[in-house]
C-alpha cells in the first residue's frame, strides 16, 4: 500500500505487524491512513477471509506469511499450530525487517506465556531497526500474573517508542512502570466498521441497550445486568443486549446472574461470532452501549458506538475519560457505583435520539485516523 500526497512522494516503508491478526480492522485502519500520507505500508499477519472481508475498501496489503490456521477456526483452535505458525512468521519478520525504516508491533499475544518474544526484538533491535510498538493495554486484560506483567515492562525497556491512545495511559506508563515521556507517543483511536453501508436502515429502539464485541470478565457485564434488575425495581424495563464471543465459563455465570434476576426475557444472549454489518446494525439500533469496564486504555468499541450515533454510559476509567462528556453524548459514573450506573441509564434513555445522535458524532471528528496518521508522520521522519 503506496500511495502519493500531492506531487511528493515518501520512500518510508512502514510493517505493521500483527501476526496473529488480533486486531485486523485497527491494522487495515491505521495503515490506510498511513498510506494516505503517502507512506508504503505492508502488514505482517494472517489475512482471515472472514475477518478481512469487510476490509477490502481499505486496500491493506498483507505480506506472505505461512498461513496454517487462517483458513477455518478449526485449525485455530490448536495451540501448538498457532504456536508454530507464529514462530516461524516471527523468523520470516526477521529475514525482511532490513527492507523497512520502521516495524511498529501491535499485539505479542505470545508474551502473555513465554520470553521468546523478546528474543525476536533483541534481535530486531541488533539489525538497527526502528522498532514502534501500541500499547492497546500496558498488561493483558484479565492478568494477575507478576510475572506476565514483569514481561511486558521488559518489553517497554526495549522499545524505542510506545504508542498509546490516552493521556491516562502515558500517565501510567511514566508513574508505575518509569517510562521517559519522550519515547511515549499518544494518537486517536479511530473508529472501525463506521464507514460499511447497511442494506436496510435501522431505527433506534429506545427500550435497548447493548454490550457488544468480545465479552470478557473485564468489561463488567455483571453490573449491567444488576442495572437492569435496580432499574426494574423502580419500574423502568429496558432490553440488554450481550453480543459477541464469550469463554464458555464467564457465560455460564453471567447465565446464572440472569437466572438469579428472572432477567431472561431482558437480557438477549447472542454468544458468538457476529458479521461486522450485523455488528454494526445492531449498534446503530441501541439507545445506548454500555461500559461498566473493570479497567480500559481506551476503547475502540466506543469511540465506533459514538461515531454511528450511538450514546456510551459506563463508569469513568481510563481512555473513556476523554471521550465521553456527560449529558452530551452519554454519561460516567464512578467505577463500581452499580446505582449511579443505573440512573445514567435512565437518565441517556430519557434524552432526545435525535439530539444524542448528532453529539455523538460531533465529539467524535477529533478521534480520526487521520489526526493519528499526522501524529506518525512526525514520529517516524
Amino acid at each position: 500500500m503506496c500511495l502519493k500526497l500531492g506531487v511528493i512522494q515518501k520512500m518510508k516503508k512502514i510493517l505493521i505487524m500483527d501476526l496473529r491478526s488480533t486486531t485486523p480492522a485497527y491494522t487495515a485502519y491505521y495503515a490506510k491512513s498511513l498510506a494516505d500520507r503517502g507512506y508504503c505500508v505492508d502488514i505482517a499477519g494472517i489475512y482471515k477471509t472472514a475477518h478481512v472481508k469487510d476490509l477490502l475498501h481499505l486496500k491493506p496489503n498483507y505480506k506472505k506469511i505461512i498461513n496454517i490456521t487462517g483458513s477455518g477456526y478449526r485449525m485455530s483452535s490448536i495451540k501448538m499450530v498457532n504456536m508454530i505458525e507464529y514462530l516461524i512468521n516471527w523468523l520470516m519478520v526477521l529475514m525482511i525487517c532490513k527492507r523497512y525504516d520502521c516495524i511498529h508491533i501491535q499485539w505479542l499475544p505470545l508474551l502473555k506465556y513465554s520470553k521468546v518474544d523478546l528474543l525476536f526484538i533483541r534481535i530486531l533491535k541488533m539489525r538497527d531497526i526502528k522498532i514502534f510498538y501500541t500499547a492497546h493495554n500496558i498488561f493483558p486484560h484479565n492478568n494477575i500474573s507478576k510475572t506476565v506483567e514483569k514481561r511486558y515492562k521488559q518489553l517497554y525497556s526495549m522499545l524505542d517508542c510506545i504508542v498509546v491512545h490516552s493521556e491516562n495511559t502515558k500517565d501510567r506508563l511514566i508513574n508505575d512502570i518509569k517510562i521517559e515521556s519522550k519515547r511515549i507517543i499518544i494518537i486517536p483511536h479511530g473508529p472501525m466498521f463506521h464507514d460499511l453501508e447497511l442494506e436496510v436502515s435501522v431505527e433506534k429502539d429506545s427500550k435497548t441497550v447493548g454490550i457488544m464485541g468480545n465479552l470478557s470478565p473485564y468489561k463488567g457485564i455483571e453490573d449491567a445486568i444488576e442495572a437492569i434488575h435496580i432499574l426494574n425495581k423502580k419500574n423502568v424495563y429496558l432490553d440488554l443486549i450481550l453480543a459477541g464471543r464469550i469463554e464458555n465459563e464467564y457465560k455460564n455465570k453471567l447465565l446464572l446472574l440472569i437466572s438469579k434476576y428472572n432477567l431472561e426475557r431482558q437480557v438477549i444472549c447472542s454468544f458468538g461470532f457476529i458479521e461486522n454489518r450485523e455488528f454494526l446494525g445492531m449498534l446503530r439500533g441501541l439507545k445506548m452501549s454500555l461500559f461498566p469496564y473493570r479497567r480500559i486504555e481506551q476503547s475502540g468499541a466506543a469511540i465506533t458506538s459514538l461515531s454511528v450515533g450511538t450514546p456510551v454510559v459506563g463508569y469513568r476509567v481510563g481512555g473513556l475519560r476523554e471521550l465521553v462528556v456527560d449529558g452530551y453524548n452519554g454519561k460516567l459514573v464512578n467505577s463500581g457505583d452499580i446505582e449511579s450506573l443505573a440512573s445514567a441509564i435512565l437518565e441517556i434513555k430519557n434524552k432526545s435520539n435525535i439530539d444524542l445522535e448528532q453529539n455523538c458524532k460531533e465529539s467524535i471528528k477529533k478521534f480520526s485516523w487521520e489526526h493519528a496518521a499526522e501524529i506518525m508522520d512526525g514520529c517516524f521522519s
